[in-house]
């Protein structure tokens, strides 16, 4: 994943960014995140990773643990306005 996106990157600066939407930029940004954060799994255990991402298209959605310690059943909902406040949603 890293090589494809240092080669995505050459690309990007070669043109400028050009023919690339916000939405695009966001997302890139999120998978740069993504790698960061499953670099950062493979030196330390699961557990020490705070805001794990779940979803490319919706980076705000986090896991969360619900019934036995070791289980994960649910996702933490934070909204991006301050004004909302934290859902959690339940399959």
């Amino acid at each position: 994943m890293e090589k494809g996106l240092g080669q995505l990157q050459e690309i990007l600066d070669f043109y400028q960014g050009a023919g690339l939407k916000p939405n695009d930029f966001a997302c890139l940004k999120t998978i740069k995140k993504v790698l960061v954060q499953q670099q950062f799994l493979l030196e330390n255990p699961p557990s020490e990773l705070k805001d794990r991402i779940v979803s490319l298209h919706k980076p705000y959605l986090r896991p969360i643990v619900r019934g036995k310690e070791k289980q994960t059943c649910g996702v933490r909902y934070e909204s991006p306005y301050p004004s909302d406040r934290r859902a959690i949603i339940y399959r």
